[in-house]
């Protein structure tokens, strides 16, 4: 073409029943200008990597837009990344931290944390089997509920209720 963004394949009424596309990328553009031309824009990838790896994504051009990547269902952002890495499900398509969980999650088997564990919210928390802290467990707001399990001292402080477990806790409760 002469012109940039002046061709189409099909339209609503009489569609392309197949593309087929040789090694390489499939690349949609989202450029500026009345138009929809320019040097910088959002570039949309379907790529096959080495092997059969196939990547999903967008990336910036000149100074386009990096873009974030929705996975839809019935008109709704189901999986949502944005364009700093942060992913979202069922999150409403806002993203603050590097993972969020919009609604409720569930584990089968293992969930295997590193760091400080924080959490907060309302209502309640259940375990069907057991609850088992390697390293330790805080919760609640100025540590109400600490529990330290390690090789020297295992401890249990609820600091509201005044009671301490195997600790030099200086509270109304304490056992050693």
């Amino acid at each position: 073409p002469g012109t940039d963004n002046t061709y189409q394949l099909g339209n609503s009424t009489y569609r392309w029943k197949s593309v087929n596309v040789g090694p390489g990328s499939f690349n949609i553009t989202s450029t500026t200008g009345t138009s929809g031309a320019g040097a910088n824009y959002t570039l949309g990838q379907i790529t096959f990597g080495s092997g059969s790896s196939l990547s999903f994504g967008t990336s910036a051009v000149g100074t386009g837009s990096t873009g974030s990547l929705a996975l839809q269902t019935a008109g709704t952002d189901r999986l949502f990344i944005t364009g700093g890495g942060n992913v979202g499900i069922n999150s409403g398509g806002t993203v603050n931290t590097q993972f969020e969980v919009g609604g409720t999650a569930s584990i089968s088997s293992t969930l295997t944390t590193y760091g400080a564990n924080t959490f907060s919210g309302t209502g309640s928390s259940s375990f069907a089997g057991s609850l088992s802290v390697a390293k330790g467990f805080l919760a609640g707001a100025n540590n109400a509920l600490v529990v330290n399990a390690n090789a020297t001292a295992n401890t249990l402080n609820i600091v509201g209720g005044n009671v301490g477990i195997g600790t030099t806790f200086s509270g109304w409760f304490c056992v050693h």
